[in-house]
């Protein structure tokens, strides 16, 4: 999956403070991106996608989470072209992967 030590070390941090941001990471992108994007794909809302899209792509890079920012890029291009087929199968993936994130942070305790 990922290694939290060499995402501290690229970034100059403990190993410790990885995990913290990394779990911060999934309880805002569960409770806040991944809910939003639900709403705005029912909704239609092509900006709100391509938006948190951007937001939740822009969060995994910095913590060099390259397979989910890759996912969520995918959706922020979906939302800027205002074509949402297939969005749900994305955020559905992006979904299951921040769950598996989220699992494997639970590990480490």
């Amino acid at each position: 999956m990922i290694s939290l030590e060499d995402i501290a070390s690229e970034r100059g941090l403990d190993v410790n403070d990885v995990i913290e941001f990394l779990n911060d990471f999934v309880d805002y992108s569960e409770q806040e991106d991944l809910r939003e994007l639900g709403d705005a794909l029912n909704s239609g809302d092509s900006a709100k996608v391509r938006t948190r899209g951007h937001s939740v792509k822009g969060a995994a890079l910095n913590l060099g989470l390259t397979d989910i920012a890759k996912v969520a890029e995918t959706i922020e291009k979906k939302g800027a072209e205002g074509s949402l087929e297939g969005c749900q199968d994305l955020i559905e993936e992006l979904s299951r992967m921040v769950g598996e994130l989220r699992d494997f942070l639970k590990q480490m305790h």
